[in-house]
């Protein structure tokens, strides 16, 4: 499998490349972070995790990384690319596919997350934006839309972990 961004970067492995995009996201919501701290903004997730008994904190885990990396990538990544695949029909370019895609599947992955707050539903916006450029990037390169959905899962899952993990012990 590659990906590649432009013509001169290509990362071969999988799991390095799941790896690389959420290394990429978490350091974008670092920066976002920092930038609502310079700003004053509170941001109102700190308890989106139950931390009162190790099985709550395991269901939560399950959730938050198995559950919700599966469930989303299905309903805000590949429901969308059906969607909009089928109403469109082969009338529009792909170009043209692609812009209107990631365009209804990043804002409603945003919106989705609205009900934690709004400053986690702008974390979420270029999120959700990535993962539909890569959900159309990796169609392109494998040639098949259910690789491509298992490739968004597995990084919408690790990045999950790992979030709960930095909420959780932090």
């Amino acid at each position: 499998m590659i990906l590649s961004l432009g013509k001169k970067f290509k990362i071969k492995n999988e799991y390095i490349q799941i790896l690389f995009w959420v290394c990429v996201i978490l350091i974008y919501n670092v920066l976002i972070y920092y930038i609502l701290v310079l700003l004053n903004i509170k941001d109102t997730t700190d308890n989106m995790l139950n931390k009162s008994s190790y099985f709550l904190f395991i269901i939560d885990l399950f959730m938050a990384t198995i559950a919700a990396g599966f469930s989303e990538t299905l309903i805000y990544q590949l429901m969308p690319f059906l969607l909009i695949n089928k109403i469109l029909k082969k009338r529009k370019k792909d170009r043209e596919f692609n812009y209107i895609y990631i365009l209804f599947s990043s804002s409603f992955f945003a919106l989705a997350h609205l009900g934690y707050s709004l400053v986690y539903a702008l974390y979420a916006f270029p999120i959700g934006v990535l993962f539909a450029k890569l959900i159309i990037l990796e169609k392109k390169e494998s040639g098949s839309l259910e690789k491509s959905f298992w490739f968004i899962v597995k990084i919408h899952a690790s990045y999950n972990l790992v979030a709960v993990l930095l909420i959780s012990f932090t």
